[in-house]
């Protein structure tokens, strides 16, 4: 029982770390650098999309509405540099 208790408690604490990490890349990286993580890990990706969306979605908010605007946003830029 103490195991599994422990391997819950570390799971926990390295998905929490996981999600700071991400969080804080996520303020500081730029439009150029969040369209080249859309196109490389998100793009055409819908499972990875969604995934993300579900990390990053501000609380109470429905995560497939919060990956269609992040994939507009990224399709707009796309289309503003011509691609």
């Amino acid at each position: 029982m103490r195991t599994v208790l422990r391997e819950a408690i570390e799971g926990a604490r390295d998905e929490m770390l996981r999600f700071t990490q991400e969080a804080a890349m996520d303020r500081t990286l730029s439009d150029e650098e969040m369209l080249q993580r859309y196109t490389t890990k998100h793009r055409g990706n819908v499972d990875a999309l969604i995934a993300f969306a579900r990390r990053h979605a501000p609380p109470g908010s429905n995560p497939v509405t919060e990956a269609v605007r992040y994939e507009q946003r990224m399709e707009r830029l796309i289309r503003a540099r011509g691609g």
